[in-house]
């Protein structure tokens, strides 16, 4: 009976080394390896953030969302760009790219929180056409105020209800 031991421990052996041999060095061994993602395999590339200012709103509108679910609010005035930050980081970008979807990419000014939605439940916003954030003139981090006195003419914002449009001023 040793020796049916013997016998079987010698081909559980040569068969692990096959599948090695063979998950390492075989097209098919690379498609397990992609699928699995073993043996070498990081995850996805770190990417740079290249958004338009489209894209900014977007995700600024997504994270403002995300912590409206949680806080059953949108963000209040003094912290709203690091609340909402939190929630825009992303395993995809290289660290520090995700504050780049808070700055307009043309460099002419901050997205700013309008006053009249700041720390308020969404239901609580008669108008779903109101907008909530906006491309303005001031330059602070966590710039507050409202669009028809520091909105960019021509600029663009999100309303409550998700909706990108242009500022007419």
């Amino acid at each position: 009976r040793p020796v049916r031991k013997r016998k079987f421990g010698r081909y559980f052996f040569l068969g692990l080394v096959a599948a090695i041999l063979i998950g390492a060095f075989t097209p098919a061994g690379k498609a397990v390896r992609t699928l699995v993602g073993v043996l070498g395999d990081k995850g996805p590339a770190k990417v740079e953030w290249k958004g338009t200012s489209t894209d900014n709103l977007k995700a600024i509108y997504t994270s403002a969302m995300l912590y409206h679910q949680s806080e059953e609010k949108f963000p209040e005035k003094a912290t709203w760009s690091a609340d909402i930050l939190s929630r825009m980081k992303t395993g995809d970008l290289k660290p520090g790219e995700a504050e780049k979807k808070l700055i307009i990419p043309s460099g002419s000014g901050a997205y700013a929180l309008n006053e009249v939605a700041a720390g308020k439940y969404k239901g609580d916003i008669a108008d779903p056409k109101t907008i909530l954030f906006y491309e303005s003139t001031l330059t602070e981090q966590n710039a507050v105020g409202s669009p028809e006195k520091d909105g960019v003419a021509g600029g663009l914002a999100v309303q409550v209800d998700g909706t990108i449009t242009e500022l007419t001023r």
